[in-house]
This record gives C-alpha cells, structure tokens and sequence, in this order.
C-alpha cells in the first residue's frame, strides 16, 4: 500500500459518508503507472499515467453510505487524474460496492507499475467523515 488509514466500524454510524483526497506523483517512462483507491478489499476506483509520463496525481472521491445495514456505499467520483490532460485517464461518476462498514475498514492507496524502474508515490492522503 502507498498509504492506508483504517475506519472504526462505529464511526459511520453516525454519519452519511466519508471524503477520500490523496495526492501523488508518478516518475520512470518506462511503463504505465496505475493507482487504486480501494475500501476493504473492494477496488472503487483506478485510473493509469501512461508511458512516458511522469507527472503528479491527485484523487478525490465520495463514498455516501445507501443502506440502512451499512453494507453497500455509492461512490460519487469527483476526480482521480493526473496532471497533465492529455495523459492520465480522468475518472468522473458513479459506481456502487459492497464494503462492510459495520467492521473496521481500511481505506488503501495502492500502485501498480509497468515496468520495475518506474516508481509511483503518495504524499498524503485524508479521510474526513462527512454528515
């Protein structure tokens, strides 16, 4: 994991959502550099930085709880990009998951890289619990 924060399952049961925002940078031109917000085990959202490109990355997600049992969320996508527009692929929208927040959840920022000289980073991340 780049980084990884946990959320206490009694957290979100006295609020709507949480805020996700991580920033970070992608270097090496050998391969695509891919990141993930993931909830639990459950990837929501991946988005790649193309060869050659080395650039700066930032995400910025929603997760809205949709059930009363706290199982399924609505991830409402606001960016996750990197830098430049004519490289990174944006990710704008909306999906639905099924991570378990009555449990602790861990929220994670994970990378994937092309080729072993490439590098991907995150300099920081934060979660804050919204109403």
């Amino acid at each position: 994991d780049l980084k990884s924060q946990t959320i206490a399952g009694h957290e979100l049961g006295r609020r709507a959502g949480i805020r996700i925002r991580a920033v970070g940078g992608a270097s090496g031109t050998a391969g695509t550099k891919t990141v993930r917000l993931l909830l639990g085990s459950s990837g929501v959202v991946t988005f790649s930085i193309p060869a050659p490109n080395e650039e700066n990355w930032h995400l910025d997600a929603e997760v809205w709880i949709s059930t009363s049992a706290k199982t399924a969320q609505r991830v409402m996508f606001v960016s996750g990009r990197g830098s430049l527009a004519s490289s990174g692929s944006a990710v704008f929208g909306e999906t639905t998951g099924g991570a378990d927040f009555k449990v602790d959840t861990a929220v994670r920022i994970t990378g994937q890289l092309g080729n072993a000289g490439d590098t991907i980073t995150c300099n920081g991340m934060t979660i804050d619990l919204v109403n």
